[in-house]
Formats: C-alpha cells, sequence, structure tokens
C-alpha cells in the first residue's frame, strides 16, 4: 500500500538504515514467461542544477538529487552519493534485470544530460546502451546494468509538475511548491540549503509519486 502518510519524512544519505526501513519492501509483480517483473511501488528521481559562464563557457552543475520510493524521500549532494545509493537500492530490494524498479522522472530528457555518464547502462546485442529516445537528447526510458528503469512521466502525463499537483491529484494531494528557490543563486554540492529550498526540491519527487 502507498504510504501517503510518510510524505512528511525525508532522510540524508547519512540514513539509510532509516529510509529503508520506512520505505519497506515493495512486492514484486511476476510477468509472462521471459518477460521480467517490476515492483509495484511508487517510485521518482529528480535533481536540482545551477549554471553560469566560466570565461565565456556555460557551466552547469548538480547540486542536490532527491530520491522517493514508496512515499519517503532521501536526498544527497553529489553524483558519488547517488551511485552508492543505486548499488544499496539494488541491494537492499534484489533488483536485477528479471526483477526491475521503475523509477519516474519528469522530464527525463534534461536529467539524463547530466546523469547519463555517472550509471552503467544496459545493452543490446549491438552493445549500444538500453536508451530509447523520441528524437536526439529526448530519452523517454533508460535500462541500467542493474535492473533500474528510468521513464519520463513528463511523456506520460505530457503536463507540468505544477498542474499535476493542483489539478490531477486527488487521492494523494501534493502540490508543487513555488517560490522557495530563487534560481538566479549559483548554487554547488556544499551550498547550505534551508529548511523552505529542501522541502521545494522533496516536493518535486512526492508529486511524481502521487501521480
Amino acid at each position: 500500500m502507498f504510504r501517503y502518510d510518510l510524505y512528511n519524512k525525508a532522510y540524508t544519505i547519512s540514513q539509510l538504515n532509516e529510509f529503508f526501513e520506512e520505505a519497506g519492501k515493495p512486492k514484486i509483480v511476476s510477468a509472462a514467461d521471459n518477460k521480467p517483473g517490476y515492483f509495484n511501488v511508487a517510485s521518482s528521481f529528480d535533481i536540482e542544477t545551477s549554471s553560469t559562464y566560466v570565461k565565456g563557457v556555460k557551466f552547469a552543475t548538480m547540486y542536490i538529487w532527491q530520491f522517493g520510493l514508496n512515499g519517503v524521500t532521501i536526498y544527497g549532494r553529489t553524483w558519488a552519493e547517488f551511485r552508492s545509493f543505486l548499488n544499496t537500492l539494488v541491494d537492499k530490494l534484489t533488483i536485477n534485470l528479471h526483477r526491475r524498479l521503475i523509477i519516474y522522472v519528469h522530464n527525463l530528457s534534461y536529467e539524463f544530460q547530466f546523469m547519463r555518464k555517472h550509471i552503467d547502462w544496459a545493452t543490446d546485442k549491438d552493445g549500444k546502451d538500453v536508451v530509447f529516445s523520441l528524437k536526439k537528447r529526448r530519452p523517454i526510458y533508460a535500462l541500467t546494468k542493474s535492473g533500474i528503469e528510468f521513464r519520463c512521466s513528463y511523456f506520460l502525463s505530457n503536463c507540468s509538475l505544477a498542474y499535476i499537483g493542483a489539478e490531477m491529484l486527488f487521492k494523494y494531494p501534493v502540490s508543487k511548491l513555488t517560490g522557495d528557490l530563487d534560481y538566479s543563486l549559483i548554487r554547488h554540492s556544499e551550498t547550505p540549503l534551508t529548511a523552505e529550498e529542501l522541502e521545494y526540491c522533496f516536493n518535486d519527487v512526492r508529486v511524481v509519486m502521487s501521480y
């Protein structure tokens, strides 16, 4: 059962045990022969980035990532932390290519440009990454070697997070927060974030989990 009652819970990457204890172990739905089974659980991933110009060249960096599973949120500040978290997630749930976890990302094409070099992607018989794109730099599906499927929730809904939160969530209502994150500021992984800024980040994955 979806743990909507846990929406006020958010853990740092140093609180892995508490996160997994709260999220619980979801059940897997078996599929037909020769097809993978999938965990029946709401899961979402999102990042916040900052950009500026360095010697006339535009530079962008991720300064926080947030991940939601079954209503519970965890976050970190670096890609190394996210890779470590994914490894733990795979071990805890026993994820593999036959037991897959779907993680929804709203507008995967944006996040993918930041995450693509930090993750080991599954390959097909021709040795190409298992990434399906509508056109160049517009992936809507990507499969990791470990059996995690990143899918684009924007492609499914064709709606912004703000619209989904305001107009489409009835059973598990939650809204995208506005005004609490000044995008004009330059941030990096060691930039302190206020409680209001963190909640802004967390609600983005909460909206997708509810959807």
